[in-house]
């Protein structure tokens, strides 16, 4: 089976081409409303998530049934960093969500437990990592372990800072024992992002998110 698809006609180009992080780009250049690569609205993304959705599924079932009968070691973590109301649910909810949950590891990270702090910072990580044949989520990272903490002040400078290599090191083992790693950064703007919360108060369902 190809894992090739054709591309979307709301696309100009894949979206991998538009989105990917290029060296040197600075997040302040970022235009939180843009739409880079997709012409179309919204609302037009409901039509074309089934196709996508459904190919999305065949290749899942692919690398699930590959670690089984083939015994291929391979595995996927997708990794969501974003503001509150960045959209890290709806990745969740509408693309991973479209796949069989049997090979689904999904992990949200909040602050450390009292059990997570008697161990250091990537044990916690090392413990939700998906196994062969699976796809992992994690809505939040490790990267909040260079990030919260260095802006909060809760470790000291000399902590955090041999953590980038830490996390360089860790992760570049993951991708030789099989990991493919898709990160995922999403950005809003503080205008957009305090739209979303008054949003979210005007719905009583949604009341424990604000």
């Amino acid at each position: 089976m190809s894992t090739s698809m054709e591309l979307p006609e709301l696309w100009t180009r894949e979206p991998h081409d538009h989105l990917v992080y290029r060296h040197g780009a600075l997040v302040s250049d970022i235009d939180t409303s843009a739409t880079p690569g997709f012409k179309g609205k919204k609302a037009d993304a409901e039509a074309v998530q089934p196709k996508r959705n459904k190919r999305f599924a065949e290749l899942q079932e692919m690398l699930y049934a590959n670690s089984k009968g083939a015994g291929d070691n391979k595995s996927l973590l997708l990794v969501l960093q974003g503001m509150d109301t960045a959209g890290k649910g709806g990745i969740v909810k509408y693309v991973v969500g479209a796949a069989n949950p049997q090979g689904i590891r999904y992990t949200a990270f909040g602050v450390p437990t009292k059990e997570e702090r008697k161990h250091k910072y990537l044990w916690r990580i090392r413990r939700a990592l998906p196994p062969a044949g699976n796809i992992g989520v994690f809505d939040r990272s490790h990267y909040e372990d260079v990030l919260v903490v260095r802006v909060h002040d809760l470790v000291p400078r000399k902590v955090w800072s041999k953590r980038y290599e830490e996390i360089n090191r860790f992760e570049k083992n993951l991708v030789d024992e099989g990991t493919t790693i898709i990160k995922v950064a999403m950005f809003v703007s503080l205008e957009e992002q305090k739209k979303r919360l008054i949003k979210r108060l005007g719905r009583p369902d949604k009341y424990w998110k604000y």
